[in-house]
């Protein structure tokens, strides 16, 4: 015998010696379960490595991750404020009374909002546009009356 068995000390000629990486002599059986053990084949050992993984599977969150969440949440964000925000009436900043095109274009926008937030219906006359879709000053509201409305009968 030249070696003995690291694990289990029995004399080993040259042709039955397995060397492992260490310098260390095994004997047949010794060094399959040295390398299976060194290897981490055991149950134990699959669970560990596989729980390496998840946690390095979780860090992995780089630019392009952050982008999705980040893009996600905006659009998220702009869908809610197109469903569920109502937008403002535009502020009345000319002088209506002596300009009847501004008032026409003013109502117009004001119609057409309150379609779009009233589920596709109209007013029934002008003034249900005050003041959620139809932003006039003090006084300005009768000159409404100037313009003629009337809703479009159903089925037209």
């Amino acid at each position: 015998a030249e070696f003995f068995c690291s694990s289990c000390n029995a004399p080993l000629c040259s042709e039955c010696a397995e060397q492992s990486a260490t310098g260390e002599y095994y004997c047949y059986e010794c060094a399959m379960l040295h390398s299976i053990t060194e290897v981490g084949t055991t149950i134990k050992g699959r669970h560990e490595k596989r729980e390496e993984r998840k946690g390095k599977a979780k860090k992995r969150w780089g630019p392009f991750g952050y982008f999705v969440i980040v893009s996600t949440v905006l659009i998220a964000v702009m869908w809610g404020v197109i469903i569920f925000g109502k937008k403002p009436a535009p502020p009345a900043a000319t002088q209506i009374a002596t300009n009847d095109r501004v008032l026409l274009f003013m109502v117009d926008g004001a119609i057409k909002r309150y379609a779009l937030y009233e589920g596709n219906t109209y007013p029934a006359q002008l003034t249900e546009l005050l003041p959620d879709y139809l932003s006039l000053r003090e006084g300005e509201a009768a000159f409404l009356t100037r313009l003629t409305y009337r809703p479009d009968p159903p089925g037209r």
